[in-house]
């Protein structure tokens, strides 16, 4: 026999029982029904079952129009979870269902400098838990000097453009418009300039170095599996958005992560494109890219990333060339001299005061580059400035000595090898 019982909070249940010799009692309490329908072997199913709420449920605001979710379920597997997004009047304002297994949601199309409160049930079928504490966060506000396009550019012909880039579900730390890349690159192309005599071609807007802003449409996991061709599909996501010209070569800042390597760069011909990607999340064993920090002002010495630009950059010119005399087959587009700034090889990179540009003089900068391998002075991404005199040839130091002046930075390869591409 089936029987349909209810309680007074509106929740039903439904049992089949043998009542050839049981007395049901129905004229009694329904919570005491329900008592004495286990004790006499009735079975029950179909009901509203008590389930576990979400756990460690946290918002994080990673961007000006985004937030992400992250949670636990150490209960097991729901069939589905339930967010709700309410403003700060507590008004609904979207509904979601994410799958059982996720444990992470970025909920995008937000208003920039918004509050925004978050509600997240776990549902097994019909029947969904209590939902998790809400939590409330507060969306970035829209940086007033970011830009999404390459603007008008202030000189013609060939160029280098910055882009700051995250995923999908990355912090935007807005590196673009708090000053951060501009310092940085300032501090990189003014030691360049004072030790080669050459500047660097930017791709300047009211006098400052052009950044644009991108966030991409795939997560930083969505973009791993690239592994040493990394850089290539970023520039492929970017071509896809708009944002790439044929006359213009890019440097892109990367908020994302690699497992190899802290950068990836075109070297053309044998690797053909037109940028060079540092990834600035980066965490090759033993170290993390992602621990070294971005100079501080424009009149900073370089560090790592400031060196790393620059040697990235100046693979896209196409240099060390393969027909370099002192390239080094062992780490293609190098040269094996730990103070270079195209240094690769079994030493540590060593930076410091003593780092110089084609410390040989005859690979790719000083007057004895053969005329079949690449000069970084006749790249049109570069100019001569009037009347300065490049520093070279440079000192030579054994890599003991010069070690004992400089950081050697042993553990972060520059980017992948390109004997891997």
């Amino acid at each position: 026999m089936a029987v349909l019982i209810s309680f007074l909070n509106a929740t039903w249940f439904v049992g089949y029982c043998n009542l050839q010799n049981q007395d049901m009692m129905i004229r009694k309490p329904r919570y005491f029904l329900m008592i004495l329908w286990l004790l006499t072997g009735c079975s029950l199913f179909g009901g509203k079952q008590v389930l576990p709420e979400p756990e460690n449920f946290s918002v994080e605001t990673i961007g000006t129009d985004r937030v992400l979710l992250m949670w636990d379920y150490p209960a097991g597997e729901a069939t589905f979870f339930e967010l709700r997004v309410f403003d700060s009047e507590n008004n609904l304002l979207r509904e979601k269902t994410l799958p059982g297994n996720a444990r992470d949601f970025v909920i995008s199309n937000l208003t920039p400098g918004t509050v925004y409160l978050f509600q997240l049930s776990a549902c097994i079928q019909g029947d969904c838990s209590e939902p998790a504490p809400i939590q409330d966060e507060t969306t970035q506000t829209l940086p007033p000097s970011r830009s999404f396009m390459d603007r008008p550019d202030e000189i013609s012909g060939p160029q280098v453009h910055v882009i700051y880039a995250v995923p999908y579900d990355g912090l935007d730390r807005q590196l673009d418009a708090n000053g951060t890349l501009t310092a940085s690159i300032a501090s990189f192309h003014n030691w360049f300039m004072q030790r080669s005599g050459l500047h660097i071609r930017f791709d300047r807007y009211n006098g400052e170095v052009d950044i644009t802003f991108h966030r991409f449409r795939l997560t930083d996991q969505e973009l791993q599996p690239w592994s040493s061709r990394l850089v290539l599909r970023l520039q492929e996501e970017l071509k896809t958005a708009g944002l790439i010209r044929e006359d213009k070569i890019y440097l892109i800042y990367y908020d994302g992560s690699s497992s190899l390597a802290c950068g990836g760069a075109s070297w053309p011909p044998r690797v053909p494109g037109q940028s060079a990607a540092l990834y600035l999340r980066g965490a090759p064993s033993p170290s993390s890219c992602y621990s070294r920090s971005f100079v501080s002002s424009a009149t900073d010495f370089p560090q790592y990333w400031e060196f790393a630009a620059l040697h990235d950059l100046l693979h896209v010119l196409g240099i060390v060339s393969e027909n370099a005399p002192y390239h080094a087959d062992d780490y293609p587009a190098h040269i094996n001299e730990p103070v270079d700034l195209m240094h690769s090889g079994p030493q540590p990179w060593i930076l410091g005061e003593m780092t110089g540009i084609d410390v040989l003089g005859n690979n790719y900068f000083g007057p004895d580059v053969p005329g079949d391998a690449v000069h970084l002075a006749d790249s049109p991404f570069v100019e001569k400035i009037p009347g300065h005199v490049a520093v070279y040839p440079f000192e030579r130091l054994s890599p003991a000595d010069a070690a004992k002046l400089m950081q050697a930075f042993k553990d972060l390869p520059m980017h992948v090898p390109f004997s891997e591409y």
